[in-house]
């Protein structure tokens, strides 16, 4: 930005830059309670976010069945149940 022909652009790299690495320098942990409600036999769903990742909550642990990894969540049902909630909290 600061090689900008735009002069506006170019005095405003600067600020741009200061902004951006603060923000790499103190990211914020966000939790973010999610319920999800499978009705099928078989599931599979999957997080895109490169810094969100899942964890289980200890309060309400996923039912026989289910397998959490750090982005995805698999759901095989043991007992032809096809209309069972789950959650996870996505963090």
């Amino acid at each position: 930005m600061a090689f900008a022909k735009d002069e506006v652009v170019a005095n405003y790299a600067t600020d741009v830059e200061n902004a951006y690495d603060y923000l790499v320098s103190n990211p914020q942990i966000r939790k973010t309670p999610c319920r999800m409600a499978i009705s099928a036999d078989w599931a599979e769903t999957g997080l895109l976010s490169p810094s969100a990742y899942i964890e289980a909550d200890p309060r309400n642990p996923p039912p026989p069945g289910t397998i959490l990894t750090a982005t995805k969540v698999f759901w095989n049902s043991t007992g032809g149940s096809t209309d069972v909630g789950r959650s996870v909290i996505v963090e």
